[in-house]
């Protein structure tokens, strides 16, 4: 089992991974910040009912699953 500290670590390196990705894609970090229409972990298009259901969600359902495990929900 791991620590929360260990989880953490594995969160920061996710969004890290993320950042790096929107960077070479020549993407600032704010450029999908009014309306987040796809994912910023994997590029997939985020349904328009999850946006009206979770406004601040920034990943689409599959990655946002993967996070939440990850931090062992």
């Amino acid at each position: 089992m791991t620590d929360a500290a260990d989880q953490a670590q594995r969160v920061a390196e996710l969004y890290l991974q993320v950042a790096l990705r929107r960077l070479n894609a020549g993407l600032r970090p704010r450029d999908a910040a009014p309306e987040r229409e796809t994912c910023l972990a994997c590029g997939a298009a985020i349904p328009e009912a999850r946006r009206r259901a979770v406004p601040e969600a920034c990943a689409c359902v599959g990655c946002q699953e993967a996070i939440e495990r990850e931090m062992g929900r």
